[in-house]
């Protein structure tokens, strides 16, 4: 289906073309065709608005070279009163020419052409398809989302790569599913276009069909698979990404990297690990250990600033369970004596800042402030409910540990 022809009606007040472009639009007349051929290209250099109409109608020259040459600069220049012309250049036999004006009309955008790359989508010509499937990646229409997934149908892996591609650039919820499924095909150019795809998508039902593509052996599939984790910000994704920072290739543990700063600050980060409800105490060590092995200098410092010594938190959040006490128990104390460390942390940066404020009233208040908060013991304040104000029968928030850990 071809969208309605449009006029090519300059507005009122436009100046004529030029002696130049009147010059080289005679030259599409000629009968030579490396004179034609001359002609497009030195219009196409001009690119002023009275070259489109010329190189439209040199769209159905008698010589394939003049036509393709055309559709091409008709792409460049990326005027939308071109697309009708495109559009019926893109219905014709010649496949050079087809390809060519497929990727004209993913330069110039227009939603015109989408019906007709969508029913390309069916043909069995490969590099069609693939041209296609681009032009429709560009111009980013969510009426191609299901005919690009049914293209995970062909054979062709590139075509398959260039739908991926396509779907990730629009950016359609519906498109996970289908991306999840060729997370495990077995080509893997389409895996790794698939991956950024879901990275684009940002969804988080993608999280887990990503961490398993972290475990492939090919490292552009993992780094890819870190990519999208990174670009979707699922804590889900911390401990398998600390993984990967483990494996030889470097860039692999770059990219791991770079995902795990993608999920917080490097202050912000170990504390969503450590109140993350997906994942173990263990798996909290060993993201935490990574981390500050992991990340740039500074970050690192951040992190040990929030967790201590690794290796003391290690043993107090994880370590052996006493006799009589169960695991759930130890978890708990360790909780109690980090969370307890972090509150000194805290009073000893307010101290600071009250011994150097002028002001008597403010440095009063702060004072007062970390008495309080001392009189109150670490396992009475952390792990007994709060109490509400108001009515006496409303009821009790859940203490802090209870929140983070749900113990």
């Amino acid at each position: 289906m071809l969208p309605t022809d449009s006029h090519f009606n300059p507005p009122p007040g436009v100046s004529l073309p030029s002696e130049e472009v009147l010059h080289h639009i005679n030259g599409l007349k000629a009968e030579n065709r490396y004179t034609r051929s001359s002609a497009v290209k030195a219009l196409r250099q001009i690119g002023d608005r009275w070259v489109v109409e010329p190189l439209c109608a040199a769209l159905q020259d008698e010589d394939q070279a003049v036509r393709t040459s055309a559709a091409k600069a008709l792409g460049e220049i990326g005027d939308a009163r071109a697309v009708v012309s495109l559009c019926r250049a893109f219905a014709e036999d010649d496949p050079s020419v087809r390809n060519i004006a497929a990727w004209s009309l993913g330069q110039i955008g227009d939603a015109r052409a989408v019906v007709p790359l969508c029913e390309a989508l069916k043909l069995e010509i490969s590099y069609i398809r693939l041209s296609a499937a681009e032009a429709l990646g560009q111009i980013g229409d969510a009426r191609a989302v299901e005919p690009l997934c049914a293209v995970f149908k062909h054979a062709d892996p590139s075509v398959r790569s260039a739908a991926a591609k396509a779907l990730g650039r629009i950016g359609d919820a519906r498109a996970v599913a289908p991306l999840c499924a060729a997370l495990k095909v077995e080509d893997p150019p389409v895996r790794s276009a698939a991956a950024k795809a879901l990275g684009q998508i940002r969804d988080v039902r993608a999280v887990e069909p990503l961490c398993a593509a972290l475990e492939s052996g090919i490292p552009y599939i993992r780094i890819s698979a870190a990519e999208a984790l990174g670009r979707i910000g699922d804590v889900r994704a911390v401990a398998p990404l600390c993984a990967v920072l483990k494996v030889e290739n470097e860039e692999v543990r770059t990219t791991a990297t770079w995902a795990l700063g993608q999920m917080g600050d490097a202050v912000g980060l170990p504390l969503r690990i450590l109140s993350a409800p997906t994942l173990t105490p263990a798996e909290r060590l060993t993201a935490l250990q990574s981390l500050t092995g992991a990340l740039p200098r500074t970050a690192g410092k951040a992190v040990r600033y929030v967790v201590g010594d690794v290796q003391t938190f290690c043993e107090n959040l994880c370590g052996t369970v006493r006799s009589g006490e169960s695991a759930r128990e130890s978890v708990r104390r360790g909780a109690e004596a980090v969370l307890a460390e972090l509150q000194n942390r805290a009073n000893a940066k307010v101290l600071l800042r009250a011994s150097v404020s002028d002001d008597a009233r403010e440095k009063d208040e702060l004072l007062r402030g970390v008495s309080d908060r001392s009189n109150t013991t670490a396992s009475g304040e952390l792990l007994r409910p709060s109490e509400n104000s108001g009515e006496a029968n409303s009821p009790k928030k859940p203490g802090i540990l209870s929140r983070i850990f749900g113990i």
